[in-house]
This record gives structure tokens, C-alpha cells and sequence, in this order.
């Protein structure tokens, strides 16, 4: 701490060593004084008034509150004007984005008139003097206005007032010019008495303080308005323990949905206001907060009036300002409607799925990426049985299928995805298997938006094949007719030619008695019986390949059934 008294202080050092007026220096400041005074009891009686003002003054200023902070400012600037004599002492505060000044307090001699309604958001640059050098850090004093320039701003603006000198140090904070406190004289030139003295700068320096604790304060004090605010607005059940889980405040949600009014509740525990099971779910929450450090989010039970309600609670620590845990605070949001809704919904989806299971169609559906939203049993088991693959929630459909029915059937699924509907049927080779296809493919809308796509499939195979084997067994039959169509044409046609000539022959040879005439000799009619015995011996040999046929034709439609 420099020692401010020293004969050898210059004001640079003392504004360097008052950047920082923290309470402890304030205190060795005065100690000093006060040491200086005991020491010094030799020296002149206006030096003695002096230090005791230093210390009345910066006395009442240790322990300050700040609702007492322009009481006693009023009176601490009324003793140093009245002990220097001045007329009238203000402060302005400088907005250092605009550069615009206005007079925040003001203190006046008997007799001076106040200046304090006139004096708002003037430019400083109508006063660059002044400005410059108090934006340079530098007390601005003029002993005697009338020995100025007549262009100079001072002397402009100040002497019409009748204001004979003025004394002004600049309130820094940081570097920054946030203000500064003006001391003017109209009875009297101030000779440099005053600009000898270290108080006005020592007072400058606890004011840029105050305003920073003023600033600081209101700043936190806004805060917590805020979160005050918001907490106690919040549509959630909001509260804050301590460590021994005593309510520290609850929101009025709070105590709308238990019951319980706030004054009946801070500092007691959740034991103390609920049943024994609710409150134990509570307080284990709340330890797991605070003994790990975390923050949780976890459903609870809340019993009111015997009825159930579910809560989605996060829970987090409290800190103080050295960072350790003093407590927890949560925020918990009322979900029974939802877990009624919840309840309801999987009811709905256990009746649906059990629609859907007990179908007799393939149904399933996918979403926009490709991904298995739902698959009922029977397409499970076929797909299955056809590819040797499960069909699960969330699986890329695409990809389960075998290389060669990937692109096609991607390109079926991108179309419906355009808000198309398809209708066709499909021959699908498995791996045992062939399976015939209808399948109808639909978009699924939502809020005119397509999300997804439905598929329904029925499975024609036994159909199908039924068709083919009827079919099959048609053309067996028609086969077999044409056959017999044959078989008959020959009976009648080519059996019945050499079977006639064979009757006639033989009536020949009957009717000559075994003897020859002049036209037929026996031999001659023998050897005509004998050639039309074999060619209709070959006619039967041919009708009875025939017959074989139809038979052979028959016969594996007789197996297979």
C-alpha cells in the first residue's frame, strides 16, 4: 500500500495506487491518517482539519450500505464544499458509447441556485478541454476562468454562471472515462489550496467503486429478478433444496399441483409433506445430484389426493461462490396426460398389431431411408423361408435383399416415396422357393408430407400353381383326345378297308368251292387274305401305339395327384 502522505507523491502515483480502493486499503488508508495525526501533532491546525476529514469522510464510506450511499455522499461532499468553500459539487456520469454527459448528483452552497434539471445529455465535446484531458486520466483545474481565452469552452459556457474557478477529476474505470466529479467557486478564486490536496482524488476513486458495487449489485440483483421470474412463471414444478433437502423456495406451480402453501414449506423436507415412499423417491434423486455432481433426468410419482401423477424431472446441483455443492434445484414437468396417451396408444398398437399379425397378406412398411418400421408375422416367416433373413425394426429392407432384387426394388420404393401408388404382381425366385406376388405399395402421409411407404402382398403361389396344374392337366386331356380322335378315325377308316376286303375274299373262296375259274385261282385269293391280314395287323400295331400314348400321358397327372 503507498504510504499518501509522503512528501515525494505525485498524482500519477496516487491514481495508479487508487485503481483498485478495496475495503482493506481503505482501512490502512485511514490507519495512516490516523497514525500521521499522532505523530504529527506539531503541524498546522489547517493541516490537522484536513486529515480529519480525510478520515470522518472515508470512514463512512468502509461499511456503506448502498441504500445509505447518497445520504451519505450528500453529506460528505456538504463538508468538503463547506471547508473549502466552494459553491456547488456535482457529478456526472459520461456514457462512454455516446459521449454524452448528464448530472447524476449535485450538493450546493446557501444561496446557489441548483443546475441539476438543465444539466442532461450534454455533448463533452462542447467542451474539449475538459473532455480531453479528463479522457487523458488528468484533473482539469482552472484557478481563475476570467484569465482565459474568450474562444476557450470553459470560459463560455462557465462565467455567465459567475463561476470564478472550477476544480474536476475524472472517475476511470479500467482506462475508461465513466464520469467525474466537478467542484465549482463564485464567492472566491480557489488559489490551488484545493489542487494540493489528495481527498477530491481519493473520493473520485471510492465513487467509481460504489458505482461498480452499485453496478455489480443491481447486476445480480437483476439476475436473480430474472431467474426469480422465470422461475416462479415456469409452467413446470419448480424448487430448491439444501443439502439436508429443506426447501429453500418453491415457483407457485408448485404449489398448485401439491397442495401445499410456500410458507408452509420452506425449510421443511419433502418427509415432512408427503408419504413416506414418495418422499424417499425424492430424496434419493436428490442425493444421487448432489453426491455426484450431476445432473439427472428421471421420471417421478407424485401421490395428491389419490391420484397419481407422473413427472419428468431434471435435477441438477447448487453452488456457492467457491464452487461446492450446497444444495440441488429441479425443474419437473407434469407427464400423466402423456403416459395416459402413452397407455392408450400402445393398446391401440397391441390391437392393431394383432390385426395386422392375424392377415393373411404380407404387411409392412418402411420409412424414408429404407428403415423396417413394422413387419407382420407372416411376411417375417416368408421372407425368411424364401432368403434366409430377419426382417427387424430399423433395418435397411434394401439390404436384405439379394444383390440381384436390390436396384429394382429400390426403384419401386423411390417412386411410391413421390406420393405414387403402385399395383402389380410378382414372381419372386427364394432360394427353395418361387413365390407369386400381388403387391400394392402406398405412401404414408403426414401432414402432407410423405414419411414413408405401406406395403400389402398377397401370396398367389398355391393359386397360381393351381391354375398351372389345371392348365397341365387340360392339355393332357386334349392331348389324350386328339389321340382318340386318331385311334377312332383309324378304327373306322383304316381297319374296316382291308377288313372288308378280307370278308369278301373269303366269300370268294367260299363261294368257289376250293376250285379255280377263269378269273381267281385259290392261291391268288389266299395271298390277298394273307397281304390284307397284315396290313390290318399293322393298323392294330399302330392303334395300339396310340393307346400307349394316351396312356403314358395320363399317367403323370395320376402320380402327381
Amino acid at each position: 500500500m503507498i504510504n499518501l502522505f509522503q512528501s515525494d507523491i505525485s498524482d500519477e502515483s496516487l491514481n495508479n495506487s487508487l485503481d483498485l480502493l478495496s475495503k482493506s486499503e481503505l482501512l490502512e488508508f485511514i490507519i495512516q491518517l490516523r497514525k500521521s495525526n499522532a505523530e504529527k501533532a506539531f503541524q498546522s491546525s489547517y493541516e490537522n482539519e484536513i486529515q480529519d476529514l480525510y478520515v470522518e469522510i472515508l470512514d463512512a464510506f468502509i461499511d456503506i450500505k448502498l441504500e445509505d450511499a447518497d445520504l451519505e455522499l450528500n453529506t460528505s461532499l456538504k463538508k468538503l464544499g463547506n471547508f473549502f468553500g466552494a459553491a456547488r459539487i456535482f457529478i456526472f456520469d459520461i456514457n462512454p458509447a455516446t459521449g454524452f454527459a448528464s448530472i447524476s448528483f449535485e450538493w450546493c452552497a446557501e444561496g446557489t441556485s441548483s443546475q441539476f434539471n438543465s444539466l442532461k445529455n450534454i455533448p463533452c465535446r462542447n467542451f474539449p478541454e475538459w473532455y480531453d484531458a479528463h479522457k487523458r486520466g488528468e484533473i482539469y483545474y482552472v484557478p481563475d476562468i476570467t484569465s482565459l481565452n474568450d474562444n476557450n469552452s470553459i470560459k463560455r459556457g462557465f462565467s455567465k454562471e459567475g463561476i470564478k474557478s472550477v476544480f474536476s477529476v475524472p472517475l476511470m474505470n479500467d482506462g475508461q472515462l465513466i464520469g467525474f466529479v466537478g467542484i465549482d467557486f463564485i464567492r472566491q478564486f480557489n488559489t490551488g489550496a484545493l489542487a494540493q490536496e489528495k481527498l477530491p482524488t481519493v473520493i473520485a476513486k471510492m465513487l467509481v467503486n460504489l458505482k461498480n458495487r452499485i453496478y455489480a449489485i443491481s447486476e445480480i440483483k437483476g439476475k436473480e429478478r430474472f431467474l426469480a421470474d422465470l422461475m416462479e412463471n415456469s409452467g413446470s414444478v419448480t424448487y430448491i433444496k439444501k443439502l439436508d433437502g429443506t426447501y429453500v423456495r418453491v415457483n407457485k406451480t408448485w404449489e398448485e399441483v401439491t397442495g401445499h402453501p410456500r410458507e408452509n414449506v420452506i425449510g421443511r423436507t419433502d418427509f415432512d409433506l408427503f408419504e413416506e415412499g414418495i418422499a424417499k423417491q425424492f430424496r434419493q434423486n436428490d442425493l444421487q445430484v448432489m453426491q455426484e455432481n450431476k445432473k439427472i433426468i428421471i421420471e417421478e410419482i407424485l401421490l395428491v389426493n389419490n391420484n397419481l401423477k407422473h413427472f419428468i424431472s431434471v435435477k441438477f446441483p447448487t453452488y456457492d461462490a467457491k464452487g461446492l455443492v450446497i444444495g440441488m434445484a429441479g425443474m419437473s414437468t407434469e407427464i400423466t396426460e402423456l403416459k395416459r396417451v402413452e397407455s392408450f396408444l400402445r393398446e391401440q398398437e397391441a390391437h392393431l398389431n394383432a390385426i395386422l399379425n392375424s392377415s393373411l397378406e404380407s404387411i409392412w412398411s418402411i420409412n424414408s431411408n429404407y428403415e423396417i418400421t413394422f413387419v407382420n408375422n407372416i411376411l417375417y416367416e416368408d421372407f425368411l423361408r424364401a432368403f434366409g433373413k430377419e426382417l427387424k425394426k430399423g433395418v435397411c429392407i434394401i439390404d436384405l435383399l439379394p444383390e440381384i432384387l436390390r436396384e429394382y426394388w429400390k426403384e419401386k420404393y423411390a417412386y411410391v416415396l413421390k406420393g405414387e401408388v403402385l399395383d402389380f404382381n410378382e414372381k419372386v425366385l427364394g432360394e427353395s422357393e418361387v413365390f407369386y406376388l400381388n403387391i400394392r405399395m402406398f405412401p404414408v402421409i403426414v401432414d402432407e408430407e410423405v414419411v414413408g411407404v405401406a406395403v400389402f402382398s398377397r401370396n398367389l403361389t398355391k393359386q397360381i400353381l393351381a391354375i398351372e396344374e389345371r392348365d397341365a392337366h387340360f392339355d393332357t386331356i386334349e392331348k389324350q383326345n386328339q389321340i382318340l380322335k386318331e385311334i377312332a378315325w383309324m378304327q373306322s377308316h383304316q381297319v374296316r378297308a382291308p377288313l372288308a376286303r378280307m370278308l369278301g375274299l373269303i366269300n370268294l373262296y367260299n363261294d368257289s368251292n376250293g376250285e379255280d375259274d377263269a378269273f381267281f385261282s385259290n392261291e391268288k385269293v389266299l395271298k390277298s387274305i394273307r397281304e390284307s391280314a397284315h396290313e390290318l395287323d399293322e393298323i392294330i400295331k399302330h392303334i395300339s401305339e396310340k393307346t400307349y400314348l394316351s396312356d403314358q400321358i395320363i399317367a403323370p397327372s395320376t402320380q402327381q395327384n
